[in-house]
């Protein structure tokens, strides 16, 4: 597995993880609710996806394993994760965890001594387990903090 910068020519693929993501790893936040699932994957599209890679402010990542993308993450210049989606038949297998290092060390090379996310229910424990805390306060939104002073592997 290889964690690399995204290309706009990913699009296609990435769009379709990150919407079978959310519909079978994520049915803990939306219940299979319908209108939560639409809302969700609104703009999970190919035009956006040009946009974020395209987006100076951020760095969009994407995970391949042999020649498949496995996983897709975003964060943002200030230590923000946006995104951080695996492949549900790569779940448990290392994806999120490479990915997540990959982010955390290019924050780490901008200086910023901290990253932040808002999580899901469903990946709540996954940061937690990977030194992610909730900041005072915010428990409700799933906020989380993780200190970049020292790096783990």
């Amino acid at each position: 597995m290889k964690v690399r910068l995204a290309k706009e020519d990913d699009a296609r693929d990435a769009v379709a993880l990150l919407k079978q993501s959310i519909i079978e790893l994520c049915v803990e936040d939306h219940k299979n609710d319908e209108n939560t699932i639409s809302d969700w994957v609104r703009n999970k599209t190919v035009e956006t996806w040009v946009s974020w890679v395209r987006n100076p402010a951020a760095m969009v990542y994407v995970c391949v394993s042999e020649r498949d993308i496995v996983g897709v993450c975003m964060m943002n210049n200030g230590g923000e994760i946006l995104l951080n989606y695996v492949h549900p038949e790569m779940r448990f297998q290392g994806v999120s965890k490479n990915m997540l290092n990959a982010m955390e060390a290019d924050a780490f090379r901008l200086g910023l001594r901290s990253c932040t996310l808002e999580s899901t229910r469903t990946a709540k424990s996954f940061y937690e387990a990977h030194g992610y805390s909730s900041e005072a306060g915010e428990v409700a939104a799933l906020k989380l903090r993780k200190n970049l002073l020292v790096q783990n592997n």
